[in-house]
């Protein structure tokens, strides 16, 4: 996925190294084991519209790219976007499709439709 950031095409990438970032992130440690729960967090606070999930996906899914936008310049790319709505879509639709998100995801959105 590709987009225009601080007028730098800038690469996002899914992989293994978006999860670990996330996961570094959004960290809880349990009996003394540290447990990431990078995803299940933005993804809840993304579903209640809380867009500085966005900044941290989008910025941890640039540390593989040749431009990594700092934080503030990924702040303005978003309070600058004119379809955020579709924004969202689009990164929901990388994150179905990475190998190292997908089944996370598939089980956060079951777990969400489930009558509880």
């Amino acid at each position: 996925m590709l987009l225009n950031i601080g007028n730098k095409e800038t690469e996002l990438n899914f992989g293994i190294r978006f999860t670990y970032e996330l996961n570094k992130k959004y960290k809880r440690i349990e009996n003394g084991i540290e447990l990431g729960f990078g995803l299940p967090t933005v993804y809840v606070k993304l579903e209640v519209g809380d867009l500085t999930a966005l900044v941290d996906i989008i910025y941890c899914a640039t540390r593989n790219s040749k431009y990594k936008p700092t934080e503030a310049q990924i702040e303005t790319f978003i309070d600058e976007c004119t379809d955020i709505d579709g924004l969202i879509a689009e990164i929901y639709d990388e994150l179905s499709e990475s190998n190292a998100t997908k089944k996370a995801l598939a089980t956060l959105r079951e777990s969400q439709e489930s009558p509880k």
